[in-house]
């Protein structure tokens, strides 16, 4: 998973907020240079350590303070604001960043888990499936198989029909003493009745 969404790092969000090809260090922001401290301790700090001015030599504290001064005391007093407003506002950032990192990591292994499950059901019902076709052809092969044979038991009962009614028909045409209603006619008559129903119960089920 690492290859298709990478680990979130400082190094990361460095080089997505470089530029001309450099990285931007992510630690805590670094304190530059201002010369307007100097303004406001240079006379406290020459105090402390004991040095003493010439005489007649003015110190920049001891002057009026300009419009510059106060311009840069108040910038200085802002850029210190900006700068604390600016670091919380990585910081939130950042935390905004892995924040969104970890829930699209774990809404990817949930998804990919849920993948892998609707995949093994899917192969396990393709497996069933495969089974019920391969019944149903087995099936299909019997019942052609039992239909052939029906075909071949409806035929074969033309021949004994054939052969029964015949027989009536020839015990019909005795004369006198020779034309009787004995056993053998009820029997034959008995047989064209079943055969003929048989036939057409083979035949209803053909249909």
């Amino acid at each position: 998973m690492s290859k298709i969404l990478p680990y979130v790092t400082d190094k990361t969000i460095s080089r997505h907020l470089g530029y001309a090809g450099r990285s931007l260090d992510m630690g805590h922001a670094k304190s530059y240079y201002n010369p307007a401290r100097l303004f406001f301790f240079e006379k406290i700090y020459i105090t402390n350590i004991g040095i003493h001015l010439p005489v007649g030599m003015p110190c920049i504290h001891d002057t009026p303070q300009t419009d510059w001064g106060m311009s840069n005391s108040m910038n200085f007093s802002l850029s210190d604001k900006e700068r604390s407003f600016a670091e919380r506002l990585r910081a939130d950032a950042w935390r905004a960043v892995k924040e969104t990192d970890a829930r699209t990591r774990n809404r990817q292994n949930d998804i990919t888990k849920k993948l892998g499950e609707r995949v093994y059901d899917i192969a396990f019902w393709k497996s069933e499936l495969n089974n019920e076709v391969s019944a149903m052809a087995t099936e299909i092969e019997n019942l052609k198989e039992y239909r052939r044979t029906l075909e071949k038991a409806l035929a074969d009962t033309a021949n004994p029909l054939h052969i029964a009614e015949e027989c009536l028909m020839h015990r019909e045409k005795r004369q006198g003493i020779d034309l009787v209603h004995d056993d053998v006619e009820r029997h034959l008559i008995r047989e064209v009745d079943i055969v003929k129903k048989c036939q057409v119960k083979m035949k209803k089920v053909l249909d």
